[in-house]
């Protein structure tokens, strides 16, 4: 635990004098999870108590490789740095139990430093100093959650990565670019994406994405149910792919999903009465995906009137 502690408040202080966010801290069999309105602890991988991970996301991503290589090489320092401060405390303790604890406490610390040559911290280095598609994978696993915990609008994200994430055959991939283009205020752009999407989900029975967790299967569908009825006035086709969301769809997707179909179907008075309870929700959007929400259902209550 010694170990474990003191090299992971290495990469999260490394990241917090940076301005990351962590949103998620293992350690052992347990998780903690960042969610808008707190922490949650759920059981996650059942690794021994020696292990442990931390998540943070930046907010921005102009110096990314930069950043990430500060807050890997964090835990490394850390390491020394307790390891060093342990062992002068062996030399000054007062007693031997106490020189015992403190030499042990170092040496442990201490190990924390091959982390970054044979252990994770040493392969995602490695990753982030080579550049290319290993980093573009980094950065397509953390702009979801950027917007989520930083300012950092989707229209902000890095677009010669969303360009290239693009051009996968990933569905996930095209539903970044799709939110991307959808912030810029580019529907053009957005269009051939959440057609994919609408193409990758209309081969599939129930909705299931391979690879894919159900709530971001359910979230595509609301998605490709908001585009159908806002975008291209299809109340049809988008009722059955609400219908065929489910209930694990991000909430706000959903409500805003409901609020276009139920303006798609003629029902003004339904939908101004869903707009305004999704924008009590987010009275004082602080995130990029809250002000991205709360845009987004704004412009349909405009439509009202």
């Amino acid at each position: 635990m010694i170990y474990v502690i003191t090299h992971e408040a290495g990469h999260c202080i490394a990241g917090a004098l940076m301005g990351w966010r962590c949103v998620r801290l293992g350690i052992g069999p347990f998780e903690l999870l960042r969610h808008a309105r707190g922490w949650t602890v759920r059981r996650g991988r059942i690794w021994g108590w020696h292990a442990a991970f931390v998540g943070q996301v930046p907010p921005g991503f102009s110096n990314y490789r930069r950043e990430k290589t500060l807050t890997l090489l964090g835990g490394s320092a850390s390491s020394v740095v307790f390891g060093l401060a342990f062992i002068a405390a062996a030399f000054n303790a007062s007693n031997a139990l106490l020189q015992e604890f403190f030499a042990c406490s170092g040496i442990l610390a201490l190990f924390g430093v091959f982390e970054v040559v044979i252990g994770s911290d040493g392969v995602n280095l490695r990753q982030v100093l080579r550049g290319g598609t290993p980093v573009d994978d980094l950065i397509r696993d953390s702009l979801s959650e950027a917007s989520e915990f930083t300012p950092l609008r989707p229209r902000d994200w890095p677009r010669d990565v969303v360009l290239r994430l693009a051009e996968r055959e990933d569905p996930y991939c095209h539903y970044l670019a799709y939110v991307h283009w959808l912030d810029a205020g580019d529907t053009a752009a957005a269009a051939p994406h959440i057609q994919e999407l609408i193409a990758f989900l209309s081969g599939m029975a129930p909705v299931r994405f391979v690879g894919m967790p159900p709530e971001m299967n359910s979230t595509n569908a609301c998605e490709a149910a908001y585009w159908l009825a806002e975008y291209a006035g299809d109340a049809i086709a988008a009722r059955h792919w609400f219908e065929r969301a489910g209930p694990d769809a991000d909430p706000m997707a959903c409500t805003r999903a409901t609020a276009a179909l139920a303006l798609a179907e003629g029902k003004s008075e339904h939908a101004e009465r869903v707009i305004k309870q999704g924008l009590a929700q987010i009275p004082l959007p602080s995130s990029g995906s809250a002000k991205f929400e709360f845009d987004r259902l704004s412009y349909l209550l405009a439509k009202i009137g």
